[in-house]
């Protein structure tokens, strides 16, 4: 098993982990139009400085995902940027592995590197427990982590 960055050649089966999440959440189904749209997406932030994703991968298949989008903060000097935690997602088959808590060192390990105050992620309710014990605090329909605090 490999923990690694996202490349280009991963976006399929980021694609295709984020229909299975969506379709597990119970949110709209990903049709065609909606998979090339992330796909699209894909294509332009993977190799962009203000996205990253990683990906766990076994036998060449990709067993979970996390990605993290930054964000400039208008007209705040004392604010530079701030991240967006999505798409953290493990398949059912490999859950109970600590996957989905290696991603989130790796996205952690990563984001104090960069010029952020705060990072925001929404989750379900059964992986509020994780993202607490990273040091996530519970917002309003949020959770936030205080990088500068951390």
């Amino acid at each position: 098993m490999k923990l690694r960055r996202a490349e280009l050649h991963d976006a399929p089966a980021l694609v295709e982990r984020w229909a299975e999440m969506f379709a597990e959440i119970g949110a709209a189904p990903a049709d065609a139009a909606v998979r090339r749209g992330f796909a699209g997406y894909l294509a332009r932030k993977l190799p962009a400085e203000d996205f990253a994703a990683w990906v766990v991968v076994e036998s060449d298949r990709v067993l979970a995902t996390a990605s993290l989008i930054l964000y400039e903060i208008p007209g705040r000097p004392e604010v530079t940027c701030e991240g967006y935690v999505i798409n953290v997602y493990t398949v059912p088959s490999a859950r109970g592995r600590g996957l989905g808590r290696k991603l989130m060192e790796a996205l952690l390990a990563h984001a104090r590197t960069l010029p952020l105050r705060k990072l925001w992620l929404r989750t379900a309710p059964r992986a509020e427990a994780l993202y607490g014990r990273l040091g996530f605090a519970a917002r309003p329909e949020l959770m936030e982590l205080d990088l500068s605090r951390s």
